[in-house]
């Protein structure tokens, strides 16, 4: 009985490279990553299947330089997704990262839901096809206390400066970083697609879509019809001071709102130009109202200052609202620069 139990304990956990770290891999006694060939070593057990096991834990204990690698795979199949806690303890991660034809590409290709990342910054050059992001590609866990300081870019979807998709959550992080959808639509300065919640982030790089659907903090707050019905999607306290640039759907804090879910925008602040051709707006671009009736889209409590320019369907606040005479609407107390972006019509 011994030996078959020791037996399955070793295919759930081979021993691979990762046993010559320091740490046991606990929340007390996390495994430490102090060189380029740990990090290399942390990746290639992820991406091999090498180890199974859940919610073990890494620390970065100095920065890293000229990592090339994705930690999780770009095939978002379970086994080789991220599904662990990653402290950077405060120290940088200085990437090279180009795959211009793989989807699920950052620091962390794709993250599953009991996964955290925090305490990191980011610098060097990221770009990847779709979903793309700095820290992240594919967020479905937590990303906190996060810096990006490294360009940003897709050739044909989603990008974001820390995560390019993100059903999870997103707080306390900072992109500091050019973000660029090359061929395509959707880049945000945190996040290029969102689907959850992002609250207490601050963007400070340029931002810019070849494409519609672009924002400061989010180009897309959208989910699926009977998926998220009853989640509210919630954007407090972010800030942006980036250059927002596409065609048309783009705003200082998000692009476009969309979709089934409640989602409310709040207390979030643009001091950055905003530029677009239609459907601009120093808040949000676009602002869709669905319905059910029941389903609420609450934009108050914001401030904006940056300039805003378009052609056609430009606001100081929000540009667009579609379906006017559905679901429950609420734009209160929000308030602008007029002297920067002129009077609202």
């Amino acid at each position: 009985m011994f030996r078959y139990s020791f037996l399955i304990l070793m295919f759930l956990f081979p021993i691979s490279s990762y046993s010559n770290w320091q740490g046991s891999g606990t929340s007390s006694n996390p495994y430490e990553i102090w060189t380029l060939d740990d990090l290399n070593a942390l990746a290639d057990s992820i991406n091999t299947r090498n180890f199974y096991g859940r919610n073990l834990h890494f620390k970065l204990m100095a920065d890293v330089d000229t990592f090339k690698n994705v930690i999780g795979h770009n095939n978002p199949i379970i086994a080789h997704r991220w599904n662990h806690h990653f402290d950077g303890n405060g120290f940088t991660i200085t990437v090279n990262i180009n795959r211009p034809s793989t989807p699920f590409t950052g620091l962390f290709g794709f993250a599953d839901k009991n996964s955290i990342v925090e305490n990191l910054t980011l610098a060097g050059e990221v770009l990847g096809r779709d979903e793309v992001g700095g820290i992240i590609g594919t967020n479905w866990g937590i990303v906190r206390h996060c810096i990006n300081n490294a360009s940003v870019a897709a050739t044909h979807g989603y990008v974001g400066g820390i995560t390019g998709a993100n059903p999870g959550t997103v707080k306390y992080c900072t992109n500091n970083g050019p973000v660029e959808a090359l061929n395509s639509h959707s880049a945000g300065g945190i996040v290029g697609w969102n689907r959850s919640s992002i609250h207490n982030c601050v963007n400070n790089g340029r931002v810019k879509s070849a494409s519609n659907f672009a924002g400061g903090i989010t180009s897309r707050g959208i989910s699926d019809t009977g998926i998220d019905d009853n989640i509210t999607m919630l954007y407090l306290n972010n800030i942006n001071t980036g250059t927002i640039e596409g065609t048309g759907r783009v705003g200082g804090i998000i692009g476009s709102v969309r979709g089934a879910s409640k989602i409310k925008v709040m207390f979030c602040s643009n001091y950055g130009f905003v530029k677009g051709n239609n459907s601009v707006g120093g808040i949000v671009g676009e602002l869709e109202n669905v319905t059910p009736i029941n389903i609420l889209r609450e934009i108050s409590n914001n401030f904006s200052s940056g300039v805003v320019v378009g052609n056609s369907k430009v606001g100081c606040i929000i540009g667009d609202i579609v379906n006017t005479n559905t679901g429950i609407l609420i734009i209160e107390n929000n308030h602008y620069d007029k002297q920067m972006c002129g009077e609202e019509d």
